[in-house]
């Protein structure tokens, strides 16, 4: 608590010296600031400077300060003039003075001995060059947003075309100086409007799209930001919607693409069939038209009020109209395959007969038998058929139709109550809707297969802003806004859905081919955000004092879960069908050829080996309810106190300085549907810290708590403070040979500075972490991981998918009963407990020099570094090294070889056939299949088990491609293994240091960084002619 108060009265004693010349990081204003001189050069301290909108008519006055600058804080984004009048000298009106968002427009002004009734007037007179400020900031705005050619009219993807914007695929996949997704912050009118649940992995997507025609402006800043932007990410993305003015404007639009005008893909020529009318392959129908209206002037009502110079609106409409074809490409069986005929090579064998001989199923399963029939009768319908590479499949090519509707209203209204204050207020509503999903390929994987998902809902923001001129030089900005909707998918799926699957979403991919569903999860969504900011400016002489207060709300609700229980097939290791699938019954095969035939056998009779469901915690009853909804809710908060001054030290030199104190809230549950576990426990048996140590059991098992709602997921970190260091100083060349390189002192710029931001990361983190242990949910998941899929009650594999007695739910309770334990095949995930602020330190050097009056090209050098960012791992990792089964591994695969050379009934095995055979006793993998200590390796009788043949280990044992991880996993993974390998003495830590939590050991701590070096060369241009 000592420090605590140490800190305020630290930042408040800086708000009574300092404040900033940039407004905060919620706010959409700038500023603009100047010089005043004499015709001798000399400044001219206590003149009166009138700055007025050029559009709206309001109206803002200073006077220059001792050294005969000046600054007008928080002004809108817009044209100005700048009126300088002082006795004894000329008036001087400066025109189209363009204020940016977060970038301080300057002026210099020299005035002229005269009457001040005699009036000079300046054209296009801020200078290019920037003078104010350190930060690095790229804006575009006006005629460059519509007349720049690109494919969307999407605003967002403007920014793609900045400097320090990298793009690796689509745009979402952008960033910016090297830096993570959370460091990203984008607003629209100063309100964050990103999809908060995936801030962390997708930061570039935002939930309110800012559209074409309904933006003013967006400003990319990418380093050195002041103090005011030092949280919640430290590239600010901001974009200020467009306002009414005293004159009327307005636009209609619409923009169309139909296939006519389009080439066909490359691969519908290839794979369909061409139309016997043309001769050519049909072209997918994509029928794009996207049009709009936009309107905006004075508020007006004729005999009863004039609005012109008070009160103003503007209104946006855009509708987005999409007819879709998608070809796509499905593998499915041959007709021969489904019958059990399976081929390699030249030769062919029938599975149900080779089956019917060793005594196994031999009888294809009803319901894959109907749902294989479905699928060929649907290729009958439309597309086309194609041979396959591999005898057993074929492709088939076929398109499927949808469409899309999206609407985006924004309105705008602007009033001056008086002229010392203005409110603006900003409505977003944005409707999305679609028939099919092809972005998530929620579309029907066949022709006219009823499993098949949209996505839509609505969306809207609002954002109010109040600007109070108190004096005039104090100034103060407050806005709050809120960002809410939802987001649902595949409202259509239900249990019905999967009729063809008898109910089930029964997995048809083990052999190689498509599935027959495209979705089994609908959800729904929402991150909704609220955001309260207050900045003041205060100009007291030369300082430019900016000082104030941001607060930011997410919550997260997330209604997710299965639509149906998914069924795997496949055959086993220690499924009495697996020795069938031997090279002396497969001639000439592959290992590959093996496994491929093991799993169409697999599909054909039913052969289940994973029952896949959750119970989930209802959020009402308390109790656990299987194939149920899980519900989360959740919180996050920040706040934020930050002081700056842009000093004006002399004309040519500006100094910025601030600091900024943040305070993230860790993320608090507002339910109780998470378990948490200590620090400790995420090592289990192992104990905290003893990775790769097998044998090291000094540790406990895992056991998990509940996570009640207004529980914080780690401790309040209040130690983050960020200073704030810039300059921009204008020399004045003495040296004649740098006067001509670089010109006047006020034709070239100098600016460098130094800061630090941080970043704020989604709510998806806090889901990853929490939503994943035990507790909330359950793992009903009946598999051989798990030893629950048979033995005791439930009986001996084979178990078939046509015995539907077999396939209910495990046993569990309906109440959790903490602590718990959780299932082997569990995860355990969990927060560093001391988890603090990640943060971004950047810094900037550069030189500007003016060309021309409109044109500057400047060089600069950009770095940052990030620092302690978050970072999830698993420490659960598998072990080769310390237990020196990699080794091992090795001399498997050696026994393989020279089994195979041997030929005869050693061909296709890796087991140890005693001295004189070219091969080696493997004493951990004798233990997993037989429970044999390794003191009887050296035994050849004792190597019998069928796991030695086993087509699935086989293949890892390539040598042109060795699988020792997925070995290893595989023999961790089987319960039975498990069991034999304690029996024989092996710890059971042996490959993982948490072997009660298969699933995984997250944690979420601080050891993430980042570094980025850039030089950029940048030349802009004032547009000055229309």
């Amino acid at each position: 608590m000592k420090q605590l108060v140490l800190k305020l009265g630290l930042v408040a004693a800086l708000v009574t010296v300092s404040s900033t010349f940039v407004w905060c990081q919620g706010t959409a204003t700038g500023s603009i600031s100047g010089s005043v001189f004499d015709p001798s050069g000399g400044v001219i301290p206590g003149a009166e400077i009138l700055v007025k909108n050029s559009a709206t008519g309001g109206e803002f006055t200073t006077m220059s300060a001792e050294n005969g600058t000046f600054m007008v804080p928080a002004l809108a984004s817009g044209m100005y003039s700048v009126t300088v009048t002082m006795p004894g000298f000329k008036q001087v009106v400066v025109n189209d003075v363009k204020v940016d968002v977060a970038t301080p427009a300057s002026v210099k002004i020299t005035l002229q001995v005269g009457e001040p009734t005699e009036s000079v007037i300046v054209m296009g007179g801020a200078q290019v060059l920037q003078t104010q400020t350190a930060n690095v900031a790229t804006t575009i705005t006006g005629r460059q947003i519509t007349d720049l050619p690109f494919v969307s009219r999407d605003a967002l993807d403007l920014v793609l075309l900045l400097p320090g914007t990298a793009t690796p695929g689509r745009p979402r996949t952008s960033s910016v100086n090297g830096l993570p997704k959370g460091s990203l912050n984008i607003t629209i009118d100063g309100l964050n409007v990103q999809d908060n649940l995936l801030k962390s992995s997708d930061g570039f997507f935002t939930y309110i799209r800012p559209r074409l025609d309904a933006i003013e402006e967006v400003t990319l800043s990418t380093a050195t930001p002041g103090a005011e932007s030092g949280a919640e990410g430290a590239v600010q993305i901001k974009f200020v919607t467009r306002g009414g003015d005293n004159e009327y404007h307005g636009s209609l639009y619409e923009y169309h693409r139909n296939p006519a005008l389009n080439a066909n893909f490359w691969y519908n020529n290839r794979d369909k069939t061409p139309d016997p009318k043309t001769g050519k392959a049909p072209r997918d129908r994509i029928l794009l038209n996207q049009y709009g209206v936009r309107v905006g002037g004075p508020i007006r009502i004729p005999g009863l009020f004039d609005g012109r110079d008070r009160a103003f609106f503007f209104v946006n409409y855009e509708e987005y109209r999409l007819p879709e074809q998608y070809t796509r490409d499905r593998t499915i069986l041959t007709p021969e395959a489904q019958s059990g005929i399976f081929r390699y090579g030249t030769q062919s064998v029938n599975l149900f007969t080779l089956a019917a001989g060793n005594n196994q199923t031999a009888t294809p399963d009803p319901t894959t038998a109907a749902l294989l029939a479905a699928i060929r009768g649907s290729t009958s319908k439309t597309g086309s058929v194609r041979a396959h590479s591999d005898p057993n499949f074929q492709y088939y090519t076929f398109t499927n139709t949808g469409g899309q509707t999206r609407r985006f209203p924004t309105v705008r209204f602007d009033l001056n109550v008086t002229d010392k204050h203005h409110i603006e207020n900003v409505w977003n509503y944005q409707a999305f809707g679609s028939k099919v999903d092809f972005l998530n390929t929620a579309d029907p994987a066949f022709p006219d297969f009823d499993n098949f998902g949209s996505q839509g809902g609505p969306r809207w923001s609002n954002v109010t802003a109040l600007r109070s001129t108190l004096t005039p030089t104090l100034v103060n900005e407050a806005r709050f806004g809120l960002q809410g909707g939802l987001t649902v998918w595949y409202p259509e799926v239900g249990p019905a859905s999967f009729g063809l699957g008898g109910g089930y979403a029964v997995s048809i991919t083990g052999p190689g081919i498509s599935q027959w569903y495209a979705v089994n999860s609908p959800q729904r969504r929402n991150s909704p955000v609220k955001q309260f900011n207050d900045t003041v400016s205060w100009i007291k002489g030369t300082h430019t004092l900016n000082f104030g207060f941001n607060f930011s709300q997410v919550n997260l609700f997330n209604n997710t879960g299965n639509a149906a229980v998914t069924i795997g097939l496949g055959v086993d290791s220690t499924d009495p069908a697996n020795a069938m699938f031997s090279a002396a019954n497969f001639p000439g095969s592959s290992a590959s050829d093996r496994t491929r035939a093991a799993n169409i056998y697999a599909l054909l009779t039913g052969r289940v080996t994973s029952i896949g469901a959750t119970a989930y915690l209802d959020e009402k009853t308390g109790k656990y309810l299987y194939m149920g909804r899980r519900i989360q809710r959740a919180q996050m908060r920040e706040s934020g106190f930050f002081a700056q001054d842009s000093w004006r030290w002399k004309p040519n030199l500006t100094v910025n300085y601030g600091l900024r104190w943040e305070v993230q809230f860790p993320f608090t549950a507002l339910n109780s549907a998470y378990s948490t576990t200590t620090f400790a426990e995420l090592w289990g048996i192992s104990g905290a810290g003893n990775t790769f140590k097998p044998g090291t059991l000094t540790g406990k098992e895992t056991q998990f708590v509940s996570f009640e709602a207004g529980q914080k997921a780690y401790d309040t970190d209040y130690n983050n403070l960020a200073p704030s260091l810039g300059f921009a100083w204008s020399p004045n060349w003495n040296n004649s040979v740098l006067r001509k390189i670089f010109g006047s002192g006020t034709q070239s710029v100098i600016r460098g500075g130094y800061s630090i931001a941080f970043n704020r990361e989604g709510t998806n983190v806090f889901t990853a972490i929490l939503g994943s242990n035990p507790g909330g949910s359950l793992t009903a998941t009946r598999n051989m991981t798990n030893g629950n899929l048979v033995g005791g009650s439930l009986g001996n594999l084979p178990l078939l998918f046509r015995d539907k007695n077999r396939l209910g739910p495990p046993t569990f309770t309906d109440t959790p009963a903490y602590p718990l334990t959780g299932l082997v095949g569990d995860s355990v995930n969990t927060f560093d407990p001391k988890l603090r602020l990640g943060y971004i330190q950047s810094w900037s050097f550069g030189i500007q020099r003016e060309l021309t009056k409109d044109t500057v090209f400047e060089a600069r050098y950009v770095g940052n570094k990030g620092t302690g960012l978050w970072r999830q791992y698993n420490i659960n990792e598998t072990n080769l090294i310390e237990n020196k089964f990699a080794d091992e591994f090795k001399l498997a695969m050696a026994n393989l070889q020279a089994n195979n050379a041997a030929g005869g009934s050693r061909n296709g095995s890796f087991a140890y056939f005693g001295p004189g055979s070219g091969t080696s006793p493997l004493p951990f993998m004798l233990a997993f299949f037989s429970g044999k200590p390794g003191s009887q390796a050296g035994d050849a009788a004792l190597y019998t088990s069928s796991n030695f043949k086993s087509s699935t280990l086989v293949n890892y044992l390539f040598p042109d491609y060795p699988r020792p991880i997925d070995f290893a996993n595989t023999l961790v993974g089987n319960a039975g293994m498990r069991a034999n390998s304690a029996t024989a003495g092996l710890p059971a830590n042996f490959f993982r240091v948490n072997p009660g939590k298969l699933g995984g050991a997250y944690i979420v701590d601080n050891g993430g960084a980042s570094n980025y070096h850039g030089l950029a060369f940048e030349l802009r241009r004032r547009m000055s002619r229309g």
